[in-house]
């Protein structure tokens, strides 16, 4: 029996000092692994898969991938990507 399972992850980034950016001007480390690892046009994803004998490497680049991102409050972000 081949079980299929949608898959998604979702990411949400807690408090922050709020000191980050506000003192450096920079973003925090936690800001910049985000980026590296789930967002931009190649992100490294800190995981993998193989789905139907091809692995996510090369299934992901063809798949609809959404991002939204809704500010809590100053220092809280949500962002979930599809």
């Amino acid at each position: 029996m081949k079980l299929t399972l949608p898959i998604g992850i979702m990411l949400m980034t807690l408090h922050a000092s709020g000191q980050d950016m506000a003192t450096t001007g920079q973003p925090s480390a936690r800001d910049q692994w985000v980026q590296v690892h789930l967002e931009g046009s190649h992100p490294q994803l800190p995981f993998s898969f193989v789905y139907g004998g091809q692995a996510s490497e090369k299934l992901l680049p063809d798949w609809t991938k959404t991002v939204e991102t809704k500010t809590l409050d100053p220092v809280r972000t949500q962002r979930v990507l599809t």
